[in-house]
C-alpha cells in the first residue's frame, strides 16, 4: 500500500513537471512567433519629422526638422536643422525592434563631411514610424523625435544628395578633424 502510495505521489509531481514545461516551451514558441522581424527591404525609405512653431523671446520663429533616409543597403543619411542642415551618414543595423545607426561621417550645410565615430539607437515603432528619444538636435521642449516614413512622392522629391551615401561619397570633401596628440 506505501509502494502504491509513493508511486502515486512521484507520477503526480513527475506530471506537473512535465506540464510547466510543457506549458513553457507552448509560450515560448508563440510569444516568438509574435515577434516582428524587420528586415531592410522592410525600413528601407525616407522618414521625417517637423516640430510644430517655437517662438523665442526674441519673437523670432522657426522649426526644426528631422530627416532620416535608409538605403536598402544599409546605409543612412541622417540631417536635421532649423535652417541650415548638419546630420550623420553611415551604416544601420537592425536589431529587433531597434535600429543601430553607426556613425562614419558628420555633416554640415557645407560641401565637406568630417570623419567621425560614434552610434544612436532608435527604437522601432512598427514599420513605418521610428522613435528617436535623444535627438542630436533639441529645440523648445523637445525629448524626442517620432520619424514617419514618408510618402512614395515625397520619398521621390527627396534630392539624390541629400540620401545616395555613394553620391555623397563621390562628391563631398572628405575632412578629418584635428586631434591634440
Amino acid at each position: 500500500m506505501k509502494k502504491n502510495r509513493r508511486f502515486s505521489i512521484a507520477v503526480m509531481v513527475l506530471g506537473a513537471v512535465i506540464l510547466v514545461l510543457g506549458g513553457y516551451l507552448v509560450y515560448d514558441v508563440f510569444s516568438k512567433s509574435e515577434a516582428t522581424i524587420y528586415t531592410y527591404h522592410d525600413l528601407q525609405g525616407l522618414y521625417t519629422y517637423t516640430t510644430e512653431t517655437i517662438a523665442e523671446d526674441t519673437g523670432d520663429e522657426y522649426t526644426a526638422f528631422y530627416d532620416l533616409y535608409l538605403d536598402e543597403n544599409g546605409t543612412f543619411t541622417y540631417r536635421m536643422g532649423t535652417g541650415a542642415p548638419s546630420g550623420y551618414i553611415g551604416n544601420y543595423v537592425i536589431k529587433d525592434d531597434a535600429l543601430v545607426l553607426n556613425y562614419w561621417f558628420r555633416t554640415n550645410s557645407g560641401a565637406g563631411l568630417t570623419v567621425t565615430v560614434g552610434s544612436k539607437t532608435l527604437s522601432i515603432a512598427s514599420g513605418d514610424t521610428l522613435v528617436d528619444a535623444d535627438p542630436s538636435l533639441i529645440v523648445g521642449n523637445l525629448t524626442s523625435v517620432m520619424l514617419k516614413k514618408a510618402s512614395a512622392t515625397a520619398e521621390q522629391e527627396y534630392p539624390q544628395y541629400e540620401k545616395d551615401v555613394s553620391y555623397i561619397l563621390n562628391n563631398y570633401e572628405i575632412l578629418r578633424e584635428a586631434t591634440n596628440q
